[in-house]
């Protein structure tokens, strides 16, 4: 079958009326993202996220078998910083998952209207994402399900496109696909997480571990920060000097943003570590962090 992907118009009903699709929002490696609607009894209308393996995936059993079997895991995962997987189905042959709708904009959208409107980001804003990222990695890299035989999970895909920031001032990590499969993606030939926001032992072509996510994380706060990621330029040898692009940020942060991002795994800090370091960091700096910062900032964003 061709890789090609033909989306389905808006209206499409799927699952026997549960699900009416209203708009394809993005197309990637495995899946599409739809916005939908899930239909109620009393004709109430709940906006979701609804994803599909493509199409031509849908022929390798493992792969669906691997899809579902994520798709089970990251639904056990609950935590406020966490997007929720709320329903799995087939339709037609074809594989879905729905997750909560967040309303709002992801980090890659964010990073890109800024350097388009030149604006920059606050600090108290980009460190409260960060601050919220790392209680999401915290909860994600210490949880305990029993029945699946799980002690802790890695994301391995952390990229701005997987970081959503609502209008209410919500941060929502999402996009466990990777997360627990691990070697079983290499016989699909499945590169693990996207280069430009790859440590050093994913690029060398390894399985990484916790901190492999907060290198990931302080990738995207620095570009977050800086409108510029050093990864995409050079994998070898990238120039992380913020201090350099944002004169404003305290030492004390600097240092947490270039300890998270040591070349060597094991002398990374941990996401619990690191949650500990901010948090006296921006206490000692007296720097004010909260939702409501973001929600402004968003809306002002978006309506501008």
């Amino acid at each position: 079958m061709s890789n090609s992907y033909e989306p389905y118009p808006p209206g499409t009903v799927l699952a026997d009326g549960q699900y009416v699709l209203t708009r394809l929002l993005a197309v990637g490696g495995m899946g599409a993202v739809y916005k939908g609607t899930k239909q109620s009894a009393l004709r109430m209308e709940l906006p979701v996220a609804i994803k599909e393996l493509l199409p031509h995936l849908s022929e390798k059993k493992p792969l669906v078998e691997l899809f579902f079997t994520e798709a089970h895991l990251h639904a056990k995962l609950h935590h406020s910083n966490i997007v929720r997987v709320v329903d799995l189905f087939t339709d037609r042959g074809r594989f879905y998952i729905v997750l909560e709708w967040v309303e709002g904009m992801d980090l890659r959208v964010l990073i890109k209207t800024l350097i388009k409107k030149r604006f920059s980001m606050p600090l108290p804003v980009g460190l409260f994402i960060l601050y919220e990222l790392l209680q999401a990695l915290h909860y994600a890299h210490h949880v305990m399900i029993p029945e699946k035989h799980v002690t802790g999970i890695v994301h391995r895909d952390l990229s701005p496109s997987n970081i959503l920031l609502s209008r209410s001032g919500e941060v929502k990590l999402t996009d466990f696909g990777i997360s627990h499969a691990g070697e079983r993606l290499i016989p699909f030939k499945r590169v693990l997480g996207k280069k430009g926001y790859m440590p050093p032992e994913l690029r060398d072509g390894g399985l990484g571990e916790s901190r492999s996510d907060v290198y990931s994380l302080l990738v995207c706060f620095y570009e977050l920060m800086s409108l510029f990621n050093p990864l995409l330029q050079d994998t070898e040898n990238p120039d992380f000097n913020l201090g350099r692009a944002r004169p404003d940020i305290p030492k004390s942060l600097l240092f947490i943003v270039q300890e998270g991002l040591l070349p060597a795994v094991h002398d990374r800090p941990s996401s619990t570590e690191m949650l500990s370091m901010l948090e006296q960091a921006v206490a000692r700096e007296s720097i004010p962090l909260g939702s409501t910062l973001l929600s402004d900032f968003i809306n002002k964003i978006m309506d501008h």
